[in-house]
């Protein structure tokens, strides 16, 4: 006898099976959704790896830095009572990047768009506020380097709040006298991690990875495409540290592939050279321009949302901020060729290299896109914050205490 739906139930059990089958391959190829910026914050340990394998330094775990809490931090545990209710605070820009208004307007509505919890603040710059404008600002926001470019400014009221931004390490505005800044400025703004910062804007930051962005690991196809091991896009040939010379001893041990001006024609903003390198390659040289504290750029935060593992250089403490297994830190081996030696044992050994991903499991890196506008708004509309007077500059923003040069930084590096 004939079963008349047979004919059905079969097709509809030959669809089940290539459904499941394309979702294993999905699964199994390792593709991850896009990740979006989340503001939370981050409040979790993190330790150093304690990595097994050939050559590799077995270092205990070290604990989390801890963070001085900041003026900003305190008021909102206390719930200090500020909003959108109060006048509007002008915050005069005395000389914009180029980058800064593509991110947020001239009105209070880009401040509202962007999430910022106090948003009644507004930006202006020369093109929209005369000199004779500018006296009433509630702000004024300089670099150092603009500072001394341009005529400095005369401080026409003891209420209007001047802020130093910088997101450059104190040797690149070298031979500078920071003295000369000393008594200027009401309020700090950078990525240095110390309790003088008012506004703590790293340029990146690991996340928990949020439930609703499900991670799925990278198979062992990706390792198809990564027939290179060592990758490097460098646009400043002429750093003031010793990432060059590192370079140039680590190429006698293993193959480094150069790109940007100093190497094949393939530039950093480039999106397709990086995707390029990222996909071809195991690992990328994370090498920081300038060996100094805190200081971790786009060279780091970049690589750590794609699948290649950085290996860092810098005088940052890695281990404080990153997960554990994500990176790989020169400091940790006794010479670029105790270095080359790991990297080629990672190479063979597939589960060991697949092993830097697992961290994507519970967390996400981002790079952060906006300048820290908000806080400074939500400062600004804070009467009780405690804004600086008489600030000695040139003791916090110090190359000699933040940073290595010469022979102290090859110390650092193995290289001596």
């Amino acid at each position: 006898m004939k079963m008349p739906h047979l004919k059905v139930y079969n097709t509809i059990f030959f669809f089940s099976c290539i459904t499941t089958g394309v979702y294993v391959f999905i699964w199994y190829v390792g593709i991850e959704p896009y990740n979006t910026p989340f503001e939370e914050s981050l409040n979790i340990t993190l330790h150093r790896p304690n990595v097994t394998g050939e050559n590799h330094p077995s270092n205990g775990e070290q604990p989390l830095r801890a963070t001085s809490q900041r003026p900003l931090e305190r008021n909102r545990a206390l719930n200090v009572s500020i909003g959108a209710e109060k006048t509007t605070k002008i915050i005069y820009i005395w000389d914009r990047p180029p980058w800064l208004f593509s991110t947020f307007g001239t009105t209070t509505r880009d401040f509202e768009d962007a999430g910022c919890p106090v948003y009644n603040c507004r930006l202006v710059d020369e093109s929209t506020y005369t000199a004779a404008d500018r006296s009433k600002a509630d702000s004024i926001l300089f670099t150092i380097r603009d500072f001394f470019e341009k005529d400095k400014p005369q401080r026409t009221s003891r209420d209007q709040i001047w802020v130093m931004w910088h997101n450059e390490a104190p040797l690149h505005d070298h031979p500078v006298r920071f003295e000369q800044l000393n008594d200027y400025f009401n309020l700090t703004f950078s990525y240095l991690d110390e309790p003088q910062t008012d506004i703590y804007r790293p340029m990146g930051r690991i996340l928990p990875r949020p439930a609703n962005i499900r991670y799925r690991p990278p198979g062992r196809s990706i390792l198809n495409n990564k027939t290179s091991l060592v990758a490097w896009i460098v646009s400043n040939c002429r750093s003031k540290g010793q990432r060059n010379e590192y370079v140039n001893e680590l190429s006698k041990y293993i193959g480094v592939d150069i790109y940007g001006r100093c190497g094949m024609n393939c530039s950093r903003e480039n999106d397709y050279c990086f995707k390029m390198v990222t996909r071809d390659y195991k690992f990328y040289l994370s090498f920081e321009s300038m060996y100094c504290e805190d200081y971790m750029t786009e060279k780091l935060w970049r690589p750590l949302s794609g699948f290649i593992v950085p290996v860092v250089l810098g005088g940052a403490n890695y281990s404080a901020v990153l997960p554990r297994r994500s990176f790989i830190d020169v400091r940790d081996f006794n010479s670029p060729a105790d270095l080359a030696r790991y990297l080629k044992y990672l190479d063979a050994n597939d589960d060991e290299y697949l092993a830097y991903f697992k961290w994507k499991e519970k967390y996400i890196a981002v790079s952060q896109s906006l300048p820290g506008l908000c806080d400074l708004c939500e400062i600004l509309q804070t009467p009780s914050y405690p804004f600086k007077s008489k600030f000695r500059f040139d003791k916090y923003w110090d190359p000699d205490r933040y940073c290595k040069v010469g022979k102290d930084e090859r110390l650092a590096l193995h290289l001596e």
